[in-house]
């Protein structure tokens, strides 16, 4: 049998985590969205809303164990998880909802350390807007420090070692980000996924082969060179069947596709088993030229 080294993972109602060749290897349902990253081989999923809410680190489909703290916020205030992204080899970056106070946080939770960072993030008018300009997706560079979350007009950018925020990084819109390893920023919205250089112009726009579909979430492959696409076609009638393409992110050649039988009701968000982030790991190698023999 072929190793499996990466799996996709959906968020929704439903925790669907697939190896390669479109096998189901896990499925969970839950009572609110479902909000998921990785670390490494294992799975962290959030069901984040109020004090029950929490995440949960899954190493195997019988196996799911508190990911150091829940991140429900006390006293009867609530805290949504939106989006997370791993900021260590066991910590993970979280964007949260305090509707308490009210205002957007960025948390650092350590599995066996808990809360390590609590930063709130400086209220803005397009903020305040609930529904429509509400955090949907976060990413840290390789530095940790900066972290690039999206709302529905923009991608902004939050220092959480200073704790300032800093210029947005476009003011174009985006559904989910990545950041990716020349410090440039992957964006998949609407119809299109763009790729931007680490000054924010844009470097290449690649559309969407399937005619009346959105790119609803994205995530980088075990080979940042390499992308999965979450792709949504609307039914009309509130729910969406999910398909997932592949994307060669230099050549912006959509490689193939997968069908999946997921109907998605809310957000969604992606991951890849041992897939690589900016904030884990070094951006890869380049390639060695080959040797040239002396002429004498």
């Amino acid at each position: 049998m072929a190793a499996r080294c990466s799996y996709g993972i959906y968020g929704g109602p439903l925790l669907a985590v697939d190896d390669r060749s479109g096998g189901p290897l896990l499925r969970r349902g839950g009572d609110t969205s479902v909000v998921t990253t990785t670390l490494g081989k294992s799975v962290v999923a959030s069901g984040g809303i109020g004090q029950f809410g929490g995440l949960d680190l899954i190493d195997s489909p019988d196996s799911s164990v508190p990911f150091g703290l829940p991140l429900g916020a006390p006293n009867g205030s609530v805290a949504v998880v939106f989006a997370m992204t791993p900021a260590a080899s066991d910590a993970i970056f979280a964007a949260v909802e305090n509707q308490s106070a009210p205002v957007y946080e960025l948390w650092l939770v350590r599995k066996d350390a808990g809360l390590l960072l609590r930063r709130a993030i400086p209220p803005r008018d397009d903020l305040r807007e609930r529904m429509v300009q509400r955090i949907t997706s976060i990413d840290a560079d390789a530095s940790g420090c900066t972290v690039y979350f999206t709302t529905g007009s923009h991608i902004g950018r939050f220092d959480v070692c200073s704790n300032r925020m800093l210029d947005d990084f476009t003011s174009e819109r985006a559904l989910s980000i990545r950041v990716l390893p020349d410090g440039g920023v992957l964006a998949a919205s609407d119809t299109s996924v763009r790729r931007y250089n680490p000054d924010g112009s844009i470097r290449s726009t690649m559309w969407l082969p399937d005619v009346g579909s959105d790119a609803s979430a994205v995530a980088l492959d075990v080979d940042p060179h390499l992308a999965w696409v979450l792709v949504v076609d609307h039914d009309g009638c509130g729910e969406a069947k999910a398909r997932l393409r592949h994307l060669d992110i230099d050549s912006g050649e959509w490689l193939d596709s997968r069908e999946t039988d997921y109907r998605l009701v809310d957000r969604v968000s992606i991951a890849v088993v041992n897939g690589w982030y900016a904030a884990v790991q070094f951006p890869p190698d380049p390639p060695v030229p080959p040797r040239r023999r002396a002429v004498p």
